[in-house]
């Protein structure tokens, strides 16, 4: 599979899931349906694209979004995912 991801990250993610596919890529990265190893449950890993992991901005930008996103007053929307 072509991932959107570099293999070295890949790899890394493999000791803890199997990943298993694409879910889709937007204009910041991909969200990537793999299955959790030790716990046997299904996860989305949304990451950086490659062109712009370099970016600073970019990169704190989508730290900011995944904090944002796993705050308590969201965290019980029934679209939020929880974030770790």
């Amino acid at each position: 599979m072509n991932w959107p991801i570099s293999e070295g990250l890949r790899r890394y993610f493999e000791v803890q899931f199997q990943l298993e596919r694409v879910l889709g890529e937007g204009g910041m990265g991909a969200v990537l349906l793999a299955t959790e190893r030790a716990l046997e449950r299904r996860v989305a890993i949304k990451v950086l694209r490659r062109e712009i992991q370099s970016d600073a901005g970019l990169r704190e930008r989508f730290r900011r979004e995944a904090r944002d996103g796993g705050t308590p007053h969201t965290s019980q929307h029934r679209a939020a995912v929880q974030v770790w």
